[in-house]
Parts: C-alpha cells; structure tokens; sequence
C-alpha cells in the first residue's frame, strides 16, 4: 500500500503519490514480506538494514536464520527503546528511539477515529522521534522533502495528500482516484488547532463543520471504478508442512496472559512475570505418556529449524498430537527458550503470515547431570 491508503498496484494511485511528493521514481510493486527479506539479507542481495522498534531474531520463524543474516549482513541499524535485545545485539548502530509516552503525533483507531498523541514524559537523553531519524539520514543523503521540524508538519502533509486529486462522494464517478479517506477538512490546521484537536472521525471534508461518518459504504457506493462491492471466495488450504514419523506432534505457538511480544519491557516487571515464571510447553497427558513426559520436568522440543528446551506442564486443555508455547521467551531471560527459532518460515501467498499455528515437531525429556534454582 502506499500512502494515504492508496494501492500500491494501481498507476493512477502511483502517479498520483509521485507527482505530489515531486518524485524522482516510485514504487510500482511489492516489497518483500518479512520472512523473504531476511532470507535475501542472508543471501547477499541486502547489504544494509534498518530494523525499528521489532525483534525479530526472537520473533520470526526460523529464527536462527535471521541470526545468520543479521551476522553477515554488512550494515545494521536498530532503533529501540531497549538496549539490551536478541536483535539489537547484531547492530553496528544503535538508535535510541521515543516510547509511546514520550511521542507526539496522531493514534487512528479500527472505527476510523483520530485522537491526538500527546508525550506526558520528556524524551531521555539523546532518544529521538522515528521520523527525526529517518528524515536526518534523508536529508544527509541528498533527498528534498524531509524537513519537517515536528509531527504538526508530517500531519498536514498527511491530510493533504489525502485529499489530492480526492472528490466529495456526490462526485466520485468523476475521478478514478476517489477514496474515502480525505482529510480535506484538516489540510489548513494551524499548529495550536493540532495542538488541541479534538477526537474526530475520518473523512473530514470541512473545516468548519465536522460532523463524524459512523457508517462508510450506507450509500451504497463502494470505492471502486464501478462503485460496486468486490466479494472475493477464498479456499481454505491444509498447511504445507505435515507431520510425519520423525516429527509427529503440532507446535502451536502464542501469547500468555501477562507478557508481551518479546518481553523487552514486560520481563522487567516481577509482577508480571509472577503469572509464569520460566519458559515452558503444554502437551496432553495421553501425549505426555505417550513420549516419556513428566510434568514439570524439562524437555526438548526439536524440528526440522530448530531445538528448544521448555518446563513441561500437562494439560488437559491441550488437544492430543498438539503443544502449546509461549512466544515471550528470549536469550535475555532463558538460555535456550527462544520457540521462534523452532518454527516453520512457510508462509501465506498474499499476506506474508508465517504458519505460527502449524510446525511439525517432536519431543523429548532432556536430562541434565544436576539443576539449580536461584532465589531472591
């Protein structure tokens, strides 16, 4: 997609961001997915990398794969608010980047509506704003267009592209570039009406009276050339990687209830990590006799990627032939926990989404000479 909603595939929309932006050239197809872009990195096709505000040495599948990348790649950068991560490990620069109650800016919810970002806490030290950083290395390497002194300006920039070469509804047939999403109303903004802006529903065609769009589409006109609704019949696909002798049961990774993504910040708090203390794995009963499985005892969680160790609990919650992890874990809080690196990097056609639900795997108790517990 590019911005301002518009459809990265369609050259009236490329021609229009181009002409806008004063472009010398435009993106005319996709960018590679996640899973792909690291693979070219290992490749040698990228020679350099900017990764913001993810972790994806723990978060992608086939996680070690991205280690081997980020290792021979010849140039990352991180920006992060951490410093200590499995992915900021591998940067040659480290960018210390705004968290959310240090930011100013603009949050849209799922109902189309735009509230005002404002910083409650002051930026520490030399941590800067995405946009500064990007729009620094832009100006350095020669590019027009980039100086902008605060998320006021990117706004309005924003809001008037929106509503470029953008019609009212009345008149959307006359135009092959019509889209709901228009700003119009917000284009001429001062900085002090930014500063106090209220909650308010897009499109926003006028400034002076604004009234909120529950419902898109009640008209019945839908933003295509023939104002018609596409309705796309999708076939639901077996995931591509079976079981089989070697590696019979189903990996199915997720979250639990107290810890987020990667633990970064989450596993700081000893609150938080009171719920579930260490890494661990749920397996059925059956399946637990089945393979020679104690509860709470360690266990080695091997496929084709990769190989983990996780605490065993039995659960009755779990279906048979399945496991359950938790995708927290990370080699700053455990020494051999980390499932992404165990997990299969098929992925979706169209969206790039990794088979997370779906990594055929076995298990096995993994016996240690002795075993210690540290207590504070």
């Amino acid at each position: 997609m590019l911005a301002a909603h518009l459809d990265l595939e369609n050259p009236h929309h490329q021609q229009l961001v181009q002409t806008f932006w004063n472009s010398p050239t435009i993106a005319q197809q996709v960018g590679l997915k996640a899973v792909d872009l690291f693979e070219a990195v290992e490749q040698g096709k990228i020679k350099a990398i900017w990764i913001m505000a993810t972790n994806p040495v723990v978060s992608l599948p086939n996680a070690d794969q991205v280690k081997r990348a980020l290792t021979q790649c010849d140039f990352v950068v991180v920006s992060d608010i951490c410093k200590d991560t499995d992915t900021t490990a591998f940067a040659d620069v480290l960018l210390p980047a705004l968290g959310w109650g240090e930011k100013d800016g603009t949050v849209t919810n799922s109902e189309r509506r735009i509230s005002r970002q404002r910083a409650f806490l002051a930026a520490p030290e030399q941590a800067k704003a995405d946009w500064w950083s990007v729009s620094q290395v832009a100006k350095k390497l020669g590019f027009s267009g980039f100086d902008f002194e605060n998320s006021h300006e990117i706004f309005k920039e924003h809001a008037q592209l929106s509503a470029y070469q953008n019609q009212r509804l009345s008149s959307c047939s006359e135009t092959d570039t019509f889209r709901y999403f228009n700003l119009a109303g917000l284009t001429g903004l001062s900085f002090q009406q930014y500063q106090t802006l209220a909650l308010v529903q897009w499109p926003i065609l006028d400034s002076e009276h604004q009234q909120d769009v529950a419902q898109l589409f009640s008209s019945g006109q839908f933003s295509h050339t023939n104002a018609h609704a596409k309705f796309i019949a999708t076939t639901a696909i077996d995931p591509v990687r079976s079981t089989t002798h070697e590696y019979p049961l189903i990996l199915n990774t997720g979250r639990i209830r107290d810890q987020w993504h990667t633990m970064t910040r989450t596993g700081l708090s000893a609150n938080l990590s009171s719920h579930k203390a260490e890494p661990f794995c749920e397996i059925h009963p059956n399946d637990a006799l089945k393979y020679g499985v104690k509860d709470g005892e360690l266990v080695e969680i091997k496929s084709a990627w990769g190989l983990c160790v996780l605490r065993a609990v039995l659960s009755d919650n779990i279906r048979r032939g399945q496991i359950f992890a938790p995708i927290h874990w990370n080699d700053q809080f455990a020494s051999d926990a980390r499932i992404g690196k165990v997990v299969n990097p098929v992925v979706d056609a169209i969206s790039g989404e990794p088979e997370f639900k779906h990594t055929p795997v076995m298990i096995q108790p993994f016996y240690t000479q002795w075993q210690g517990m540290f207590y504070v």
